[in-house]
């Protein structure tokens, strides 16, 4: 560190620096310590949830509502603007990922408490509405739950809980939706009809995973202050007269829906990066506030977010969460076709029945699988339509006769039989001739029978003949392998000398 003299211009002049004494304390970036999560190894449900309490309440400074958050943002809240020229404020509400965004802030210059319309300004929006904790701290003023946005978004989404709008209700003097997309409306939101707030796509898992934060750091104040009572926030807590049971109560927090809501959320929309720095400014960054201070503390769920399901999974709350679809895929595989899905929280679910369709539209059962505890399934569909484009999706069956359905998926078959190889055997030339050429370029490759690669090469899009020179392969048996986004093609060739 140097202090210059003067203005500076050229290179810089070291000896005519006088030196600054003295020292800070700095943080790597890289996250919690090694051991931050010690206390939580091997623990779930309740226990877990009591030791990550523990955890993410030690160390913990109370940072204040003003100036403190305003002083944290430029910080934990900060992104280059599309141009690339200048740092902006991270607004949530107002972020367009897909294209210009319709207005950015600049940090304090655009800061503000009043505001007229959507792009004045930006202020401070509480996940977990104040209304909801009656304003008490140090709820109030924890930067976990309360991100900086456009102070007309925020006053859309009110004190509505989160969820998912499939009508929306228009707000006399707000654009609804919001600019960038943010609505407000009602919805099914697994069986919760009443009013709620709907960020993009983009931002869900964020906004999920503070508002589950909320309900490990603030767990004793939410049922010793009875929460759900307070305003309109028996929406989404759940009250005595909604769960007797007083452990179940403060285990699980929230009503079903919204507890279900989040855990989609949270799911579909992974933990990002954003999160990750953000995480790591609240715990480590130095700001004032009236002394210089941090507020020392992690969310839980942007460093592990697996112990969301080994907290309200149902090992611990049996039916509440309900299975989720991870991730589901299909490919060809010569005259098969392979249908994969992965699946987390599965309980009480009896069996999969795999539905395929030739317009995507019109399904007919054409497989099961029984359910047995697993992550991953498969499901080899060996009775291919005449068709070019077929497509799959999997329904899971509850042991109560509900049922859950997974995404769609499609899979060209390109009218079966769709490779020819010649002549076989050969000890000069092989030729490779599609019926129907590739709809996208192709990796070739060609292995030995112990597996061994011996030859890989791009194929084209549109590209139907393929010639390969094999006089430098030894005699012996090889299997050639196509592969591209949709299917697989295996085929085998004999070399002979």
């Amino acid at each position: 560190v140097f202090a210059a003299n003067g203005d500076c211009t050229g290179e810089p002049d070291y000896l005519s620096t006088t030196s600054l004494n003295g020292s800070a304390l700095t943080s790597s970036g890289t996250g919690a310590p090694t051991t931050y999560y010690d206390a939580a190894a091997g623990l779930t449900c309740q226990a877990l949830k009591t030791a990550l309490k523990t955890i993410i309440s030690t160390g913990f400074t109370s940072l204040s509502y003003t100036p403190g958050l305003w002083n944290l943002y430029p910080f934990s809240d900060k992104r280059r603007n599309d141009a690339n020229t200048a740092d902006i404020v991270w607004d949530m509400y107002s972020d367009n990922p897909g294209g210009p965004d319709p207005y950015t802030y600049t940090f304090g210059t655009n800061q503000c408490g009043s505001y007229s319309g959507e792009g004045d300004c930006y202020n401070r929006e509480h996940t977990t509405p104040q209304s909801w904790f009656a304003q008490l701290s140090p709820m109030v003023s924890d930067a976990h739950h309360i991100f900086p946005t456009d102070g007309k978004v925020n006053a859309l989404h009110s004190n509505y809980p989160y969820g998912e709008v499939t009508t929306i209700v228009p707000q006399t003097g707000y654009n609804n939706p919001s600019l960038a997309g943010s609505k407000l409306g009602t919805g099914t939101n697994f069986g919760y009809s009443g009013i709620v707030f709907e960020p993009i796509n983009e931002y869900k898992g964020d906004f999920a995973r503070a508002i589950l934060y909320m309900a490990v750091r603030y767990e004793d104040e939410i049922i010793s202050q009875n929460w759900s009572n307070i305003g309109t926030a028996n929406a989404a807590f759940l009250s005595s007269t909604d769960q007797t049971n007083v452990a179940t109560r403060r285990l699980q927090i929230y009503d079903d829906w919204y507890l279900k809501t989040m855990y989609k959320w949270h799911i579909q929309d992974p933990v990002s990066q954003k999160e990750i720095d953000r995480n790591n400014v609240i715990y480590a960054q130095l700001i004032s506030d009236g002394t210089q201070k941090k507020q020392g503390n992690r969310n839980p769920f942007v460093d592990r977010p697996e112990y969301v399901a080994a907290i309200w999974g149902n090992l611990c709350l049996p039916g509440v969460l309900p299975v989720d679809f991870v991730a589901i895929t299909a490919q060809r595989n010569n005259n098969t076709v392979v249908i994969k899905w992965e699946v987390a929280n599965e309980l009480n679910i009896n069996s999969y029945e795999i539905e395929r369709s030739i317009n995507g539209s019109s399904f007919e059962k054409v497989g099961k699988v029984n359910a047995n505890n697993f992550s991953s399934y498969s499901f080899n569909d060996n009775n291919l339509p005449k068709a070019t484009v077929v497509y799959y999706r999997v329904k899971a069956l509850e042991l109560d006769g509900t049922t859950k359905k997974s995404k769609i998926v499609s899979v060209k078959l390109y009218n079966n039989n769709a490779v020819l190889v010649y002549p076989n055997p050969t000890n000069n030339l092989l030729n490779i001739k599609l019926s129907n050429a590739p709809v996208m370029s192709s990796t070739l490759q060609i292995t030995d029978i112990s597996g061994k690669l011996i030859r890989q090469l791009m194929t084209n899009t549109g590209q139907s003949n393929i010639t390969i020179d094999v006089t430098m392969f030894a005699a012996g048996k090889y299997i050639l392998k196509m592969v591209n986004g949709t299917e697989v093609i295996n085929e085998s060739f004999v070399v002979t000398k």
